[in-house]
């Protein structure tokens, strides 16, 4: 097989999984849309599970407890209030749909990472649980200003 032809299969097998992609972020879009409590719950999942991977690394609780911490309260908020219709409005409404499910997908990212790497460097986990929290307390913050 030529370069030539490699390429070209690289590139349709690129395609393939672009496609593949945004097809699945359609559907779940879709799935949280009509299930808020889905994605509350899926949320909830993936930051326990980085939480607990930051609080059982000494090195990491020391630099990212913090901030971790931070995750942590805005994300019980949430799954506590889930039921809420106001919450459930605010989850659901664009662009906090899509901001959220960024939030899950940069998590599971870190997630995976952090239970892959051997060479853990905090600041890139830093940079990702601030940006989550960011969103995390703007959608609280839509919350507050819609109830009033």
């Amino acid at each position: 097989m030529s370069e030539e032809e490699e390429n070209k299969e690289e590139n349709k097998e690129e395609e393939i999984d672009v496609d593949r992609a945004v097809s699945f972020f359609r559907a779940l879009h879709e799935y949280f849309r009509q299930n808020p409590k889905a994605l509350s719950g899926v949320l909830h999942g993936v930051s326990e599970n980085l939480i607990d991977a930051i609080n059982s690394n000494g090195e990491l609780r020391t630099h990212l407890g913090f901030v971790a911490g931070q995750l942590e309260v805005l994300i019980d908020i949430i799954w506590t209030y889930d039921s809420e219709e106001i919450i459930q409005h605010a989850l659901t409404s664009s662009p906090h749909l899509e901001d959220i499910m960024d939030v899950i997908a940069r998590l599971a990212f870190a997630y995976n990472k952090l239970m892959s790497s051997t060479e853990i460097i905090p600041g890139g986990f830093e940079d990702i649980i601030k940006d989550a929290t960011t969103t995390l307390y703007n959608v609280i913050e839509y919350v507050i200003r819609e109830e009033n």
